[in-house]
């Protein structure tokens, strides 16, 4: 989740189609390219090898839910507080609990 994290934050920034990503190997980045797509948060492309593999990838933009995501999930120490609470408590992380419980979290921030 924090290689998606971090794709979505050079996506919002770049001026052009992400193809890569500082300090991230091609494949990790290739494979979080096509999972992105196929989750609707980003509009890009795939490349597949012969094993159906990502072989590489561009992303254009952020989708909607992109945004929505990117946004739920932009404060550094919301994002750690609820990350550090799911691996404290060994639970799996599925990226729809992921944003329900940074939302949570944002709304608590919010409470007056």
């Amino acid at each position: 989740m924090d290689t998606v994290r971090r794709i979505l934050f050079a996506v919002e920034d770049a001026s052009a189609p992400l193809e890569q990503l500082a300090d991230c190997d091609d494949s990790v980045f290739s494979y979080h390219v096509a999972i992105l797509i196929e989750s609707g948060l980003v509009r890009g492309d795939v490349s597949d090898g012969h094993n159906l593999q990502p072989m590489g990838g561009s992303i254009f933009r952020l989708t909607w839910s992109g945004h929505e995501f990117l946004d739920a999930a932009r404060n550094d120490s919301i994002w750690h507080k609820t990350t550090g609470t799911i691996r404290s408590k060994g639970l799996s992380l599925t990226f729809d609990l992921l944003k329900e419980l940074l939302t949570a979290t944002l709304r608590g921030q919010l409470a007056i």
